[in-house]
């Protein structure tokens, strides 16, 4: 396994010692990053590009949700929320966190959390290695629907299945997003929520919202909303750098 690049963000020192010798113990080969507040952890987000990153959410200067808003086009790492307040649950996984660590958290969870982060890293990894799919193929009753991927306008999660929209008609796959859109063409598709993907050939129009969400128009006239977190992936398809 590569040496995975670990950023660390917590104020209280002892919280971040408490996850280094974790992190010692789990026998993963990896160098890790530390910061002491918001800022701190900004700029090494956006500079160091850490595959996995441990945030805690109340810290000085900037809150981690703060940190994940101001962040500009980098891709966001493996996120596990660490915290001791457990009212943040709903807005961290709107940032598609792996996991969220309750303080004080125990090694046994600890280690459940760390393995879910691997194990999401090496699919991706794996997966990039593969050529995009053409095709895919959806059952529906006795029969097997093949559907062109180029046909595809978008998909969302529909609890444990993803539904995929193609022209006016949508089907249902056995499948999780993250894992459809690991064998998607990312020039092609992008997130722009936590569970929509988009065909931006698709895409007729953007509107920007005063909360900084986005409404995407497609050319057959359906609207999406596109969460600010996924604002700078979308964006980066129709201004490239």
């Amino acid at each position: 396994m590569e040496t995975l690049k670990i950023l660390i963000a917590d104020d209280e020192q002892s919280a971040r010692e408490l996850i280094l010798h974790y992190l010692d113990q789990a026998a993963i080969p990896f160098v890790a990053m530390q910061a002491a507040d918001g800022r701190s952890a900004f700029q090494l987000l956006e500079s160091k590009k850490p595959d996995i990153l441990f945030l805690d959410i109340k810290m000085p200067e900037m809150s981690g949700i703060e940190v994940l808003q101001q962040r500009e086009r980098s891709p966001l790492p493996v996120i596990i929320f660490t915290t001791a307040f457990d009212e943040f649950a709903l807005p961290a996984f709107d940032y598609e966190a792996i996991d969220y660590l309750l303080k004080p958290f125990e090694k046994e969870r600890f280690d459940r959390a760390l393995e879910k982060a691997i194990n999401y890293i090496r699919f991706f990894k794996d997966s990039s290695k593969q050529s995009w799919l053409e095709k895919i193929s959806i059952k529906k009753g006795i029969k097997t629907m093949v559907i062109p991927v180029i046909d595809i306008e978008f998909c969302q999660s529909d609890g444990a299945y993803v539904q995929v929209n193609t022209g006016g008609r949508s089907w249902l796959m056995n499948v999780a997003l993250y894992e459809l859109e690991s064998k998607l063409d990312p020039s092609r598709f992008v997130r722009i929520h936590k569970s929509v993907i988009v065909n931006i050939t698709s895409v007729k129009e953007l509107s920007s919202l005063p909360n900084g969400d986005t409404i995407i128009t497609l050319k057959s006239g359906k609207q999406l909303r596109g969460s600010r977190t996924y604002k700078m992936r979308l964006k980066d398809h129709f201004n490239p750098r």
